[in-house]
């Protein structure tokens, strides 16, 4: 189950990074005649992408927390600690996530601001993955 949620993790991060720092800025740099066509295709699979990232992470956190509970609630509790605002920054960064790929014409002031919300998902994700770590190396 880790492996799935690793994977989960691995494709939605490097997804966000591929968008926001390298496409993103070839398209607006170079001025692509072809952006809104182009956009629009990668929008399409970013949307796929996010949404069974966070289906993947949620179905195989839940069930990683439910086997690991008794661990859990005898272990450190800075551990505890780290689990809960990692779960916390997880749940901030799947609402910014879905924010930004549902397709409602109710949601296109958010989806302007797109650019910077990407950055800040990319650094929630980078913060999730120095907890785990951090969590991890606490004995």
């Amino acid at each position: 189950m880790l492996w799935f949620h690793l994977v989960a993790a691995v494709m939605a991060v490097g997804g966000v990074y591929f968008l926001r720092l390298i496409l993103m800025p070839i398209v607006k740099r170079d001025g692509c005649e072809h952006a809104p066509a182009l956009s629009a295709k990668v929008t399409q699979k970013f949307r796929k992408l996010v949404w069974h990232s966070i289906a993947l992470l949620l179905v195989s956190g839940g069930v990683l927390l439910w086997l690991t509970w008794p661990d859990i609630v005898r272990g450190s509790s800075m551990k505890r600690h780290l689990l809960e605002l990692k779960i916390l920054l997880a749940l901030a960064l799947f609402t910014i996530s879905l924010l930004i790929t549902i397709p409602s014409p109710s949601l296109e002031h958010i989806r302007q601001r797109a650019p910077l919300l990407l950055l800040v998902n990319l650094a929630l994700a980078l913060i999730i993955l120095l907890l785990a770590a951090v969590r991890h190396a606490i004995s």
